[in-house]
């Protein structure tokens, strides 16, 4: 398996605009038990998956495989453009517990911690993100203002969530490169002579870079620490995205 790399984009609309997947909602205490994941409706969901952990930070079953769940080709169109996508599963641990989003590259998109788990870390070397506590009968939602508590709402947009349009990667021929980054050089082009206005989101969906690149111009991103980001590109009011790997 690939080494596992850990992202989590804690504002949603960081997460439509990349044109990626993310853990919406924990539900727990009603049965059925779920995991929701939401994301543009156009975004492939084909090879990604959750894998759950308890507490101990032992997988629910003592069989590696069993712990995983596909995620589904089926969605929920809602909104302006988003789906959903309500996993459900009963590995979900009602005394708390962890569950980490991966990728179709096997990639450690979200690693998350709930009910009272406490902090672990993942096969990848990772630290959790504690996203709530609930109390019976609530699960753990995402909204505007970040993790809140609630009645469950599977496969419907959260209380306190807004519905945003998704931005579509439209920058023609454009190219990020070398990436990996290892020696803190990155380049970018397009078949546009111009200059882009360039962002670079971390783990936590905090901005760490911002740049109004000139043309031919390169970045130097040798401050960041090893991981993957999300980079946003705006060129002449269109729009690229692209996950960045810094070893």
């Amino acid at each position: 398996m690939k080494n596992l790399y850990f992202l989590f984009i804690a504002l949603l609309t960081t997460i439509s605009s990349f044109g990626q997947l993310s853990i919406n909602e924990v539900s727990y205490y009603s049965a059925p038990e779920f995991v929701e994941i939401i994301g543009p409706a156009d975004t492939g969901v084909s090879g990604w998956y959750l894998r759950f952990y308890k507490a101990n930070g032992n997988p629910i079953t003592p069989t590696s495989d069993v712990s995983i769940i596909w995620i589904p080709e089926t969605e929920t169109e809602v909104g302006s453009g988003k789906h959903l996508l309500a996993v459900y599963s009963e590995l979900i641990t009602d005394n708390g517990g962890y569950v980490i989003l991966f990728d179709d590259n096997d990639d450690e998109m979200q690693f998350l911690e709930y009910g009272g788990a406490g902090p672990a870390t993942s096969p990848g070397g990772n630290t959790s993100i504690n996203i709530g506590n609930p109390t019976s009968p609530n699960s753990i939602q995402y909204g505007d203002t970040g993790w809140t508590c609630g009645t469950p709402t599977p496969g419907a947009i959260n209380s306190g969530q807004s519905t945003l349009p998704v931005v579509k990667n439209q920058i023609e021929n454009f190219a990020m490169y070398p990436n990996p980054v290892s020696n803190g050089m990155l380049y970018m082009s397009s078949s546009n002579n111009v200059n882009k206005q360039v962002a670079i989101y971390a783990i936590n969906g905090q901005q760490v870079y911002s740049k109004n690149l000139q043309f031919e111009e390169k970045m130097n991103i040798s401050t960041l620490n090893r991981g993957i980001y999300f980079v946003k590109i705006e060129e002449e009011g269109k729009i690229a995205t692209r996950k960045l790997v810094v070893n």
